[in-house]
């Protein structure tokens, strides 16, 4: 399915763990019946993963949004095409667990999943993760406050052990993430290797599969990329191509 998340792990109130009664509708009175709400559990394995109902989450996602408008109030071409990409509502927030077997606890996290748009949008969902990093530590303050009112407490997260993500802005909109290691890729049958890779939405959108594309940013900004500094808007403001 392709896609891209950031979590933030944490301690969850036993509370969320209970059966719980659904206040009840018309339907429900004319029925005489009391619907619940339950954790749901999927079994994969040695591992049970647990979902926790998080509507009362759903404002994070305007907050998300507002902090990049106000971060990023004129926006690139690169940015105006990723603002493009997360109006097609393509954030899902959930509050998960993972319940390993032999171990009493659960360990949770509040994921923010950005769709890969069945391939299409891969690099626009790891830009928005990416987005949703900074805007968690930025904001973490005010963001734990509705997280903890919700019953989750976040902890730090663990260091991450793969690399940074690292972009760069396209002037046709949208962002190419670049790679310290050349990625092997066949266009119209042919092998290449760049350090960059872009949307597949863009690459069907060039006449020859982003051929040229690449090949520019190749000569012209793999060398500046390897000083290991994101170019994205909200990293790199001032940055001019």
């Amino acid at each position: 399915m392709g896609g891209s998340a950031y979590q933030i792990f944490g301690s969850l109130d036993q509370r969320h763990l209970e059966q719980r009664p659904i206040k009840k509708t018309v339907i429900d009175m004319l029925l005489g019946r009391q619907r619940y709400i339950e954790p749901k559990q999927f079994k994969m394995g040695n591992t049970t993963m647990f979902e926790i109902p998080a509507e009362e989450l759903a404002p994070l996602k305007t907050e998300f949004f507002s902090f990049l408008r106000k971060a990023m109030p004129i926006p690139w071409n690169a940015t105006t095409g990723t603002f493009d990409y997360l109006d097609l509502d393509i954030m899902t927030i959930y509050m998960r667990g993972d319940g390993f077997q032999g171990a009493k606890d659960i360990k949770w996290y509040l994921q923010l999943t950005f769709s890969g748009c069945a391939g299409m949008a891969q690099v626009s969902s790891d830009v928005a993760a990416h987005w949703a990093e900074i805007w968690f530590k930025a904001e973490r303050t005010t963001i734990q406050e509705r997280l903890e009112r919700f019953g989750f407490r976040p902890e730090e997260n663990p260091a991450d052990e793969g690399p940074d993500l690292l972009f760069f802005p396209l002037p046709e909109g949208g962002y190419a993430e670049y790679s310290s290691d050349q990625q092997e890729m066949f266009i119209k049958e042919q092998e290449y290797g760049f350090h960059f890779s872009f949307d597949s939405a863009i690459e069907e959108a060039e006449p020859d599969q982003g051929l040229a594309l690449l090949q520019r940013l190749e000569s012209d900004y793999a060398s500046i990329m390897t000083d290991g500094k994101c170019r994205c808007q909200l990293c790199s403001p001032d940055f001019v191509p």
